[in-house]
C-alpha cells in the first residue's frame, strides 16, 4: 500500500520515530564472593532435637474435640446433679407419696381451681401444687394429693388423656419418693 494520495495529517500518523539513543552499558558491579555451608555445619551437629511442632487440627477435628469436651462437661454436671438430688428432702414435696398423683403437659394458662374441679370426680383432694420455675412461671405440670390411695388409684386409671384446656394430660404416679433409685427426666 503506498502513501500517496493521502491527506499530510494522516501521513503523519505513519512517519517513522526518531531512532533510539545509544546508552553505554552498565558496569558491572563486584559482589561478595559467596562461600560454601561446610563452615554451618558444625552448628547443626549438637544432635538437639527441632522442637516439635503443634499438631495442626483442621475444622472438623476442632469441632469434633469441643464436642467432645462439652459432653464431657456435661456429663460431670449430671453427675454432681445427681449426688445432690434428694427427693426426700424437698420442702414443697409434703404429704404421703402413695396418694400423690404427678400429673403432665397441663395447658400453661390453667390454674389450680381449675385442675381441681376436673380431679374431684376421682375423690377429694387435699393439695394441688402447681410447679413454677424461679420467674414463677408455671412449668406445665402439677402434683395433686388425694385424701386417699383409692381415690389416686382411681384418678390413674381414668385420668389419662383427659383434656384440660384443650390439652390432653398425662397422668403418673409420684416416682421421686416412691421408687428406690428413680431419677427425672432432667437427670437421665
Amino acid at each position: 500500500m503506498s502513501a500517496v494520495g493521502m491527506p499530510p495529517h494522516m501521513l503523519a500518523l505513519f512517519a517513522a520515530r526518531p531512532p533510539l539513543e545509544h546508552l553505554k552499558p552498565v558496569q558491572k558491579r563486584k559482589m561478595p564472593p559467596i562461600s560454601g555451608a561446610a563452615e554451618f555445619v558444625e552448628k547443626f551437629t549438637d544432635n538437639d532435637e527441632p522442637p516439635a511442632r503443634p499438631p495442626f487440627e483442621t475444622p472438623k477435628q476442632r469441632q469434633a474435640r469441643r464436642k467432645k469436651e462439652k459432653a464431657a462437661q456435661h456429663a460431670e454436671e449430671l453427675k454432681q446433679l445427681i449426688e445432690e438430688y434428694d427427693p426426700n428432702g424437698d420442702d414443697s414435696a409434703a404429704g404421703d407419696p402413695f396418694r400423690t398423683l404427678f400429673v403432665s403437659r397441663i395447658s400453661y394458662g390453667a390454674d389450680s381451681k381449675t385442675i381441681r374441679k376436673e380431679f374431684e370426680k376421682f375423690g377429694p383432694i387435699k393439695k394441688v401444687r402447681m410447679v413454677k420455675d424461679l420467674d414463677g412461671k408455671f412449668r406445665g405440670y402439677c402434683f395433686i394429693e388425694f385424701e386417699s390411695e383409692r381415690d389416686m388409684k382411681n384418678a390413674y386409671k381414668h385420668a389419662d388423656g383427659t383434656k384440660i384446656d384443650g390439652r390432653r394430660v398425662c397422668v403418673d404416679v409420684e416416682r421421686g419418693r416412691t421408687v428406690e433409685g428413680w431419677l427425672p427426666r432432667r437427670l437421665g
